[in-house]
């Protein structure tokens, strides 16, 4: 889809960071993809309602704590204990939500929607569309990193010959379900001298539901070129090389 001259421009999904979570639902455009009419999934309210939850359960623990503490010493606690000992706990409870609370039944009992991606997953790329004179190499065999917190996610894919760093992403609500968007940077790992130079493109996901046990989609980049992905098995780990993923143990996600 095209856009008229006098159309506003849209603006550009910032990706690997909370900020692009946190967005009210709007419009995204992302290069070679297209512009996208679809609203960003709104995280604003969700994180609004665990901060005032956890600054309730905050206050909360404060307040039994320093009564349990200065009632053995045979005092009432002082404003500046229970305020100072609330803040060390909302701090605490928000470092442990961003770090892992997120994705179990805590964060499902705050009602927190994104889903949990994380680990490595293996599949296979079949490019559909090629440009002019580029011959098809077939499915090829990739392996998709995600590396995610309640307020970040990162994307790595490794292929045999090439290694593409996620740069902008957004989860979408979409008609057909929850998508997840992002912008990559694609360069040459062996012989690159013999290779395409670096290439952008687009990936969508499609995610079946919060916890989901397999992620297939679209791609396409600057050249023209487009495809498919279909990623079937699944590890916990994280791998950092294409060689430490191709040696991890694989499965269907439970």
């Amino acid at each position: 889809m095209t856009a008229s001259p006098s159309a506003p421009p849209l603006p550009v999904a910032r990706g690997c960071s909370w900020a692009v979570y946190a967005r009210q639902p709007q419009a995204f455009a992302f290069p070679f993809g297209g512009r996208s009419a679809l609203p960003a999934l709104p995280v604003r309210s969700h994180l609004v309602r665990v901060v005032v939850t956890l600054v309730a359960l905050a206050g909360a623990l404060s307040w039994l704590s320093c009564a349990l503490i200065w009632s053995r010493l045979g005092s009432v606690a002082p404003l500046w204990a229970e305020a100072l000992l609330a803040a060390l706990t909302l701090a605490a409870l928000l470092l442990a939500f961003e770090g892992g609370l997120w994705h179990t039944r805590v964060g499902r009992w705050l009602g927190w929607p994104l889903p949990d991606l994380r680990g490595t997953w293996r599949g296979l790329i079949t490019p559909t569309s090629l440009p002019p004179g580029t011959v098809n190499p077939g499915a090829l065999m990739a392996f998709l990193v995600v590396r995610q917190s309640a307020l970040r996610v990162r994307v790595t894919l490794y292929t045999l010959d090439r290694q593409a760093e996620g740069l902008r992403s957004a989860f979408l609500d979409t008609p057909q379900g929850l998508e997840l968007v992002y912008t990559y940077r694609s360069v040459p790992r062996l012989s690159p001298a013999r290779q395409v130079g670096p290439v952008l493109g687009t990936t969508t996901l499609r995610l079946e539901d919060r916890v989901p046990r397999v992620l297939q989609g679209r791609f396409v980049t600057g050249r023209g070129t487009s495809g498919e992905l279909r990623l079937l098995d699944h590890c916990v780990r994280t791998a950092h090389t294409y060689g430490e993923a191709l040696a991890l143990p694989y499965g269907s996600r439970r």
